[in-house]
């Protein structure tokens, strides 16, 4: 997965450099969408409420956008050869329950309910056309967002794999060149 970098020059000489992949920067929007909608919903205005409902709306695209990016990198890593369909032509439902399928050899059962409502949750929201968007709340926001960060801590855990990698070879060699990288990514990078 591409990183994106962005570098910022301050007047004052000083440099900030964004290193980033899209996921994670969509996660970051997420939370920064939800937070929004806080501010704006606790202004109790009418204004506020509907401003709230947009960064919310904005706050659910995010986050199920970040969860689909990581999780078709993961199927892409580690489905190569076992199935014909690639990541982006299947439903995120599907790849939710082919990594599953992937781990569970070397999980435990006690785990199969509390995913049973993330599956839930993702097939309504793919097969609902965007309505239930509409009828989100910010509290119900979060919590597909606590479930989807527990999903993904259980395939990182259980897969061995990276929800937000590294930047590339190219990233990491113009990062070095400004002097930003420290030796122990230096030695990451060379490993």
């Amino acid at each position: 997965m591409r990183t994106k970098i962005g570098i910022t020059f301050f007047g004052d000489g000083n440099m900030e450099i964004h290193d980033v992949s899209l996921a994670e920067e969509l996660r970051h929007d997420y939370e920064s969408f939800i937070k929004l909608a806080a501010v704006k919903r606790n202004k109790g205005t009418a204004r506020g409420e509907r401003s709230a409902r947009r960064y919310t709306r904005a706050a659910a695209l995010a986050l199920y956008t970040s969860f689909r990016l990581i999780l078709n990198r993961w199927y892409d890593e580690v489905m190569i050869g076992r199935f014909r369909v690639p990541a982006n032509e299947r439903s995120l439902e599907a790849t939710v329950a082919a990594l599953h399928e992937y781990v569970r050899t070397a999980s435990d059962a006690s785990r199969e309910e509390a995913f049973s409502r993330l599956k839930g949750l993702v097939a309504r929201y793919e097969n609902s056309g965007g309505a239930v968007l509409e009828h989100l709340s910010e509290a119900a926001v979060k919590d597909a967002a606590e479930m989807m960060d527990a999903y993904l801590t259980y395939i990182e855990e259980t897969a061995g794999l990276r929800r937000f990698p590294k930047g590339g070879a190219a990233s990491q060699t113009l990062l070095q060149k400004l002097g930003v990288c420290d030796e122990a990514e230096r030695k990451d990078n060379k490993m």
